[in-house]
């Protein structure tokens, strides 16, 4: 009985201590390297040597994407900075994955950790609640590193992120790029890069948890993704097209399985066949109804003028009709007032069905974003089948499942206050 109470007592000390952002918490931006989007964008990937002294002047040892050629020696001169050994500090506790820290994950890059220098500790009981007291940071060399440079040699932009939900002011500092961040030290074979808040420089250095080995498998799937998905735009035939792009869709490499997805929805009624299939070996989760709204719904921040065709209008039909079938056969099985009842069980089967009506949403607001006769009608069908069910209908303040509304914003049927009212001005709403 001790044991239980202390634990207990141990689980809300955490929770009070390393919980949420708290009111008055400190706000601050956070800079993160993430290895797959900086490949992805890169024209040019090297290895390469600075030599016995760290002076910005580097030799080519390998290329692994790009025009130069083992041998070159190029310059840069920010890269001399890395000559102070505070420069290359690597953040306190190391990897995390051996100290019970958490990892910060780049919602873009699924296969992509990146670790916080600030996460606070694990409140896993067999740790300890300081996992890194009494560790001394570690300085990485900094003779080889991988470059990953833009068009004309120019520096990628990082990733940023508030380090507290509620967002802080930008920095004057926050538009600067510097080539150190765009660098991967190599210590031995282990990957090291900058991520740290921006606020408190000198940034440090963290472990990527990859080898170079795993960079070489990353350039070599972003080669081959992008191979295929010039081969796939170039067909002619939509059902071969459609076929093509489900191998797309399997790549590791999250932007090759977005092309996938737009390509194979773009297919119209010969994507459907391959939807089911797909749908049949993985279930529906949040891929499907993500690319919806990222590629087509809300369309790309470069293409912002990017919306869905016709040719959407089949496969999203078929989606939404899964769907109904899906809530008449759920909510059809559960107790009136349901969400209402006590209990763990009960909650985590609210909190489940939550998220699968946002994903539905996403489902309708694609077909709002498309906006012909036949989409709009199967908005309005959504409309009056979630207006039948009570969990749907309410909104998710009161704690219903919100798709009603979802579908009278697609429909136009909403006032822009009550649009407010619900954040559905908000194009994170629902995510």
């Amino acid at each position: 009985m001790k044991k239980i109470i202390s634990t207990i007592l141990a689980l809300c000390l955490a929770a009070s201590v390393f919980g949420g952002p708290q009111p008055g918490a400190p706000t601050y931006w956070f800079v993160r390297f993430n290895l797959q989007l900086q490949a992805w964008h890169a024209t040019e990937i090297l290895i390469v040597n600075e030599g016995e002294e760290i002076d910005g002047k580097v030799t080519v040892e390998e290329v692994l994407h790009g025009s130069k050629a083992v041998g070159d020696t190029l310059e840069f001169p920010g890269l001399a900075k890395l000559a102070d050994p505070k420069e290359r500090i690597l953040s306190v506790g190391g990897n995390p994955a051996s100290h019970g820290l958490p990892r910060l994950v780049d919602p873009e890059e699924r296969t992509t950790n990146v670790p916080s220098p600030d996460a606070v500790p694990s409140t896993d009981l067999a740790l300890p609640i300081n996992p890194t007291e009494g560790l001394k940071p570690e300085v990485i060399p900094g003779h080889r590193m991988i470059l990953f440079l833009g068009g004309g040699g120019k520096e990628i932009v990082v990733n940023y992120a508030s380090g507290t939900m509620r967002k802080p002011p930008k920095p004057e500092n926050f538009n600067e790029h510097p080539i150190t961040r765009n660098v991967a030290l190599i210590d031995g074979d282990r990957l090291f890069a900058k991520s740290g808040r921006l606020d408190t420089p000198p940034i440090p250095f963290v472990d990527l948890d990859m080898a170079v080995g795993d960079l070489r498998e990353i350039v070599a799937t972003i080669q081959k993704g992008r191979e295929g998905m010039k081969r796939c735009e170039a067909m002619e035939d939509a059902e071969t097209r459609a076929a093509e792009a489900v191998h797309l869709i399997d790549s590791s490499n999250y932007r090759v399985q977005l092309k996938g997805f737009e390509i194979l929805f773009g297919c119209g009624a010969d994507a459907i066949p391959h939807i089911q299939a797909y749908l049949e070996k993985h279930g529906f989760d949040s891929w499907i109804a993500t690319i919806l709204e990222q590629i087509r719904a809300t369309g790309w921040k470069e293409e912002p003028e990017l919306r869905p065709g016709e040719n959407f209008v089949p496969p999203l039909i078929y989606l939404a009709d899964r769907e109904i079938e899906f809530w008449r056969r759920t909510l059809s099985a559960l107790e009136v007032d349901w969400w209402k009842q006590p209990g763990l069980e009960n909650q985590q089967r609210h909190w489940k069905l939550q998220e699968r009506a946002q994903l539905t949403a996403k489902v309708v607001r694609a077909l709002g974003a498309v906006g012909t006769p036949e989409a709009l009608a199967e908005v309005a069908e959504m409309r009056d089948f979630s207006k039948s069910q009570t969990w749907l209908k309410h909104d998710m303040g009161g704690r219903g499942g919100g798709l009603y509304w979802a579908c009278l914003a697609a429909l136009g049927e909403l006032t822009a206050e009550k649009r407010r009212e619900l954040h559905l001005e908000d194009p994170g709403y629902g995510r």
